[in-house]
């Protein structure tokens, strides 16, 4: 990619005439190009084109050369890893820079909040440059699930390619949940639309936010007001939802059932190849592996990857790190417990809590609406809300 430098500023020349623009355009996509080849090195490049590549297809189109496009596109991405040489032009460039741009900032805050959580906060390292590309490869990965699949990852995924999906999976929706609940929560036409707001990892209408793609993801993150909050979710318009993307994916299609019944802690190194999915790109590092054996030791295949009860582990991102780190830490050094157990009952009152809660506010934002309301609603607090000057409001 560093050699299509020079090709990126023939294409430049013919479309920025004048020399001050012409300079400006070459050392700004120069920035970019040397983000993605010096910081991620090589580790990352493989995916980072794929993810790019991937978003110029068109996986819905019925026609027969677009399936052929995506057939192609696995056998070429997924089936191997490897960068094959192309021309970048500057619009293309600067588009996968942008991506990357993203990338990099959401695999900073991926880090903050994993290494302040679990037994990785008792450290105080910062990360290495491996596992730094092992969380961005991972998150190129979720770029090219929203492009490609929406629905379930394929079933070629490695099981601990799967797992690291899963805890980017997770990250990302505690990342979008603060503006989408602010909005569903407060706006009069979201919630005559019975939008749900909830921390629920498998909520649908979340789903189909993170099925937009990092760069969304990325903006409503940073949208910190109630406004550009609203903005960045398109609020004008009711959401839509998805039930099938990746949280049904993860659950149901990746913990497939198998007839033997065998247990991880059954595997031998010999038969290893024969219940264990084998990722593409080979991690030299022992730390994910062991990790995942640690965590499903006692597991069935069938409950190999994202169990509800390893939400913790998939919170400090446990399949993540170096071997180093885990070592420092010990957490390898005895069996996995469960320490968040909690009281069903408990669990089911306090969630008809706050749903009887959520559907009153329904009601009331439904009749607000019928009375030609809109914006911002809370309880106690019409302040805010906008009327149809056609009608008069229903206090006057």
């Amino acid at each position: 990619m560093c050699d299509g430098a020079n090709d990126i500023e023939i294409h430049v020349i013919v479309a920025y005439p004048s020399l001050r623009r012409l300079f400006l355009a070459i050392a700004y996509i120069r920035t970019g190009l040397n983000n993605i080849t010096t910081a991620a090195a090589a580790d990352v490049l493989p995916e980072a084109t794929a993810a790019f590549e991937s978003a110029q297809l068109h996986p819905h189109n019925p026609d027969s050369k677009c399936f052929q496009a995506i057939l192609d596109f696995v056998a070429q991405y997924l089936h191997q890893r490897s960068v094959h040489p192309r021309l970048w032009s500057l619009q293309n460039a600067l588009r996968l820079s942008r991506l990357h741009s993203c990338v990099d900032a959401i695999a900073d805050d991926f880090l903050i909040v994993a290494l302040s959580h679990g037994p990785l906060k008792r450290l105080n390292l910062p990360p290495t440059l491996q596992e730094r590309c092992r969380i961005e490869r991972a998150l190129y990965q979720f770029e090219i699930h929203c492009n490609l699949f929406r629905e379930i990852p394929g079933k070629r995924s490695s099981n601990i390619k799967s797992t690291q999906l899963g805890c980017i999976h997770d990250f990302l929706v505690r990342t979008v949940s603060p503006s989408f609940n602010d909005v569903a929560e407060h706006d009069v036409d979201w919630g005559s639309a019975n939008v749900e707001y909830d921390n629920q990892i498998d909520n649908s209408f979340i789903q189909f936010v993170l099925s937009l793609g990092l760069e969304k993801i990325h903006e409503i993150s940073r949208a910190e007001t109630y406004e550009e909050r609203y903005r960045a979710l398109d609020a004008n318009n009711c959401p839509n939802f998805n039930s099938d993307f990746l949280y049904a994916g993860l659950e149901e299609e990746a913990n497939e059932q198998h007839p033997d019944g065998v247990e991880l802690g059954e595997i031998t190194p010999e038969n290893e190849k024969f219940y264990i999915k084998q990722p593409f790109y080979n991690d030299l590092n022992s730390g994910p592996k062991n990790a995942w054996r640690w965590a499903h030791i006692e597991e069935l295949q069938s409950h190999w990857v994202y169990q509800e009860d390893r939400a913790e582990l998939r919170e400090w991102g446990y399949v993540m790190w170096d071997q180093v780190r885990l070592d420092m830490t010990g957490v390898l050094q005895g069996p996995w417990e469960n320490t968040l157990e909690k009281d069903p009952v408990l669990e089911e009152q306090e969630a008809g809590r706050e749903r009887g809660y959520m559907q009153n506010s329904w009601e009331q934002r439904e009749w607000v609406s019928k009375m030609g309301g809109s914006g911002w609603w809370s309880w106690g607090d019409r302040s805010k809300l906008k009327w149809n000057k056609s009608k008069k409001t229903p206090w006057d």
